[in-house]
């Protein structure tokens, strides 16, 4: 008998949001956002990253939440959690990058998830990567080789062709980047951190 174990995984969900109005409305939030406000300076390289917005007094990203609830809800059920919990967002921002603008590896600390909305991804407005998170396993000469399936056991990175409507939820731990934008339309995405606040049963 041979037995195989997938060890350590870790899991990315991809959803899709068909919403054209409720898009059409957060692009121009976007926007004016980046009108009137003050860009961050994170892994952005060039383009525009606004500063955290709160959701509570703001009915149209309540609306977003609300369309995004099922898909967040599926993806943190997916972890089989035994205590009760609460999941709460940490932050809520929005990135518009140009033609050439793209974003640095980096990782979100102090949050077990992140989340990425895409309002708008013309063709060729540049990929999500997410790299594997162990360096020695990307350093190990074996998977330099080449191989006939890249897969959970072989890949050292995964990569997403955004399209518009998609949500996406991972780890934020794992290191990822966003590829340069080689179209002539802006990318708009909408990004968020999930906290997850457990509440021990009582025996």
């Amino acid at each position: 008998m041979i037995k195989k174990v997938t060890l350590f995984s870790s899991l990315l969900q991809i959803s899709k949001l068909d919403n054209p109005q409720l898009n059409t409305k957060l692009i121009k939030y976007a926007y004016s956002l980046k009108k009137k406000t003050k860009k961050t300076y994170l892994s952005n390289q060039g383009g525009f990253q606004s500063q955290n917005l709160s959701i509570e007094n703001d009915p149209l990203l309540k609306e977003f939440m609300n369309a995004a609830r099922m898909p967040f809800e599926n993806y943190i059920s997916s972890y089989q959690l035994s205590d009760s919990y609460e999941a709460k967002i940490q932050g809520l921002w929005f990135s518009i990058n140009s033609k050439h603008h793209y974003n640095m590896t980096h990782v979100h600390p102090g949050s077990p998830f992140v989340s990425s909305y895409y309002i708008q991804a013309p063709k060729n407005c540049g990929r999500l990567a997410v790299e594997h998170p162990v360096l020695s396993h990307k350093m190990d000469k074996f998977y330099m080789n080449k191989f006939t399936d890249y897969n959970e056991y072989t890949g050292s990175a995964y990569f997403h062709d955004p399209q518009a409507g998609d949500l996406i939820f991972f780890p934020a731990w794992i290191p990822h980047y966003v590829e340069h934008n080689r179209s002539d339309k802006d990318r708009i995405s909408l990004s968020f951190n999930i906290d997850i606040q457990t509440t021990r049963k009582e025996k």
